[in-house]
């Protein structure tokens, strides 16, 4: 029997204190989640960080020794060309030395455009402007030193498509092919095929990454080679700067990072595919400058 106003105890009490308990332990674990959600994001977030801060340092050291190296080089690369200036000087025309000493000047002036590239990198200098450029006169101007410069159990096939003029720094072409030629020739050490093409493309037709400009056609640079091809893992890191499958003294890592870096200064992109024990195939796609006073040529798909 209850008297009336007495308080009770029983089942509905504790039931009642369960509920809010486990209200309560609803509530802690759901607090509890979002700070383990919280702290995950934040920890991602700081690696991110220390990624770039590592990446920032990195290309900063890089700075300072391109520049050391630049200046030391600019000096050597001055002996060569006055050298080369006087032997030229000496040589009577038709002479059968004199094509491989002009090929030494040739080769000492665009060393000396490098020196000048090496201390932009370093933010110590500054270069020339960009101008229109011919894409197909590069390749053409370059081909007797790539020649030379790849092995010789290698082939070299140059084809040359309709390309429109870009808008870039003269050389930077150059630096870029020559890379592309020499990581070929380097992947076939029993010999093959490096194949130099040019052409024009239309932005539908190679989907740009995003954040690349707005233009309607791309100049192509394409260099494939019959070599030993590049697995997936190393394809994610190709262009890393300072990554290299090269042996000790062999290679540097920085051939295919600076064909990117240029490639990105323009407003352009690199793309590669490749197949272990078939080779590979580079493209440099630049766009072709719209204020130029020369037409559209005419593009291709590619395959």
């Amino acid at each position: 029997m209850v008297l009336a106003g007495e308080r009770t105890f029983g089942a509905g009490y504790f039931v009642a204190a369960d509920w809010r308990t486990a209200v309560a332990l609803a509530v802690a674990l759901a607090f509890t989640c979002s700070l383990v959600a919280g702290f995950a994001l934040y920890a991602r977030k700081a690696y991110a960080l220390q990624q770039q801060l590592w990446q920032s340092q990195k290309l900063e050291t890089l700075g300072l020794f391109a520049a050391s190296v630049a200046h030391d080089f600019n000096n050597v690369l001055t002996g060569i060309l006055i050298s080369s200036e006087m032997a030229l000087e000496e040589l009577p025309s038709g002479h059968t030395v004199r094509e491989h000493v002009q090929e030494v000047k040739h080769a000492t002036d665009r060393a000396a455009q490098l020196t000048k590239r090496l201390l932009a990198f370093a933010r110590l200098d500054i270069v020339e402007q960009p101008g229109p450029v011919s894409v197909n006169a590069v390749v053409q101007g370059l081909e007797v030193m790539l020649q030379r410069i790849v092995s010789r159990n290698v082939d070299l096939l140059v084809r040359l498509g309709e390309t429109g003029i870009i808008s870039y720094y003269p050389g930077h072409v150059e630096q870029i092919l020559t890379n592309l030629v020499v990581n070929a020739s380097d992947a076939m050490p029993d010999g093959g095929t490096i194949t130099i093409e040019t052409g024009t493309v239309s932005r539908e037709s190679v989907s740009p990454p995003k954040g690349i400009g707005s233009a309607r056609f791309y100049a192509m640079v394409s260099v494939s080679d019959t070599g030993v091809g590049i697995d997936s893992t190393t394809l994610s890191r190709i262009f890393d700067p300072l990554f290299t499958t090269k042996a000790p003294g062999k290679g540097t890592g920085l051939g295919l990072s600076t064909v990117k870096s240029l490639a990105d200064e323009c407003g352009g992109f690199v793309t590669v595919t490749s197949t272990p024990h078939r080779g590979s195939v580079f493209r440099v796609f630049l766009p072709v400058a719209a204020d130029m006073d020369h037409p559209y040529p005419q593009h291709k798909d590619l395959d």
